[in-house]
Parts: C-alpha cells; sequence; structure tokens
C-alpha cells in the first residue's frame, strides 16, 4: 500500500475513490507544474484546465481508514537509508530473479539484499544509520513490488520492519508498506576464484 501527502495549500474538504489505473493515465499526460479544478459529476470526477478536461468514474465504496492502518503499526527498529541506494542495491540482485523474492538482512549499520534461483544468486549489501531498536533479522518480499515502490520515491527515507515482518518506508510527501512473504530457496552464492599468476605457477 502507498499513501502519498497532497498539497497542504489545498483548504476545501474533498474525499472520492478512484480508479489507480484512472489517475496513472491523468498522471502520464500532464505535469508537475500543472494545476487542475477537480468536481463531481454524478458518479465520474472531472479534472479541468485550459484547454484540458479529463474524467474518471467513482468507485462508489468506502476505502480502507489508512491513517488508522499507519498510526496502528509500531516498528521493531527503523533505519535512516537514501531511496538512490536501496533501488540500485535492488536492481543489481534482482537480476537474477526479477519475478521472485528478495531477502532483506539487518545487522547493525549494513542492510544486505539477496535473491536466487535458478540462474544462481546475487547479493549487495548497503551502509545505513540505525534510529530505533536494534537492527537485526532477515525479512522476505515479492521483488516486483518492492522495485516498484522504489521507483516511485526519492530522497531520504525511514525504513522500518514491523510485527510480521511488515516493511515501512517513509518520505517527505509518501508513505509506503508491504507485507513479508514466505522465505525462498536461495541458491549458494558463488566465491570467487583465485587467480594464479604465472610466477606462482612456476614456484609451485
Amino acid at each position: 500500500m502507498v499513501t502519498a501527502r497532497g498539497d497542504d495549500k489545498s483548504t476545501g474538504e474533498f474525499s472520492v475513490l478512484i480508479p489507480a489505473p484512472s489517475l496513472s493515465r491523468l498522471a502520464q499526460m500532464c505535469e508537475d507544474k500543472d494545476e487542475f479544478r477537480a468536481g463531481v459529476n454524478g458518479k465520474n470526477i472531472v479534472f479541468v484546465r485550459e484547454g484540458f478536461l479529463f474524467s474518471a468514474r467513482l468507485i462508489q465504496e468506502k476505502y480502507i481508514d489508512t491513517d488508522f492502518l499507519t498510526s496502528s503499526l509500531k516498528n521493531q527498529f527503523t533505519v535512516l537509508t537514501d531511496v538512490a541506494e536501496l533501488r540500485r542495491a535492488l536492481d543489481n540482485v534482482s537480476c537474477v530473479e526479477p519475478d521472485g523474492k528478495v531477502q532483506l538482512s539487518f545487522e547493525g549499520m549494513t542492510l544486505s539484499f539477496r535473491c536466487g534461483g535458478i540462474h544462481g544468486s546475487a547479493q549487495n549489501a548497503i551502509t545505513v544509520a540505525p534510529l530505533t531498536g536494534m537492527p537485526q533479522g532477515e525479512y522476505w518480499y515479492l521483488t516486483k513490488r518492492l522495485t516498484s515502490c522504489l521507483r516511485s520515491l526519492s530522497g531520504t527515507a525511514t525504513l522500518g520492519i514491523a510485527a510480521g515482518g511488515m516493511l515501512t518506508l517513509d518520505t517527505e510527501h509518501t508513505f509506503y508498506m508491504q507485507t513479508g512473504v514466505r522465505p525462498a530457496v536461495l541458491q549458494p552464492v558463488p566465491k570467487k576464484k583465485k587467480h594464479t599468476t604465472s610466477s606462482e605457477q612456476n614456484a609451485a
């Protein structure tokens, strides 16, 4: 789940439920600087700016109480990290199994990523700054979902692990959470072979 904090300059109270693909299409057709007037017309919401009108159907249901859900999460520990470093580390290891699972291992100031499958295993580690609790343990997540999240975030993030392996990522404008999954069976990471020089071979 992802929640994004909106423009704090908006003064009106306006709450609707829109299909995510519709909002994604609108985002692809506009720029960050664009400003829209939004209003509800029956079972549709309409976004209007000069020379542009976009309409999307509304979902006539209540959404989950995200404020209650996020406030009820109690992280066992949190670390401060950079989203770009998280993204690079995950991209490096997920090449061996992009559709599988990724292991996140915490040990003090080190966060390790590991993926594995029939083509082998890959591991990468980054340095993080512990904030609360004792960062430790191994946790598993679906690689595609975590990759999609990290591609949409930027800047510095507070990463936490709650009960049951729930992963949370909190940035200035966005809060993200992903449930943990069962561990995957990993192949051992191949050790680097030692290369001998011609002089060492002659000495032998």
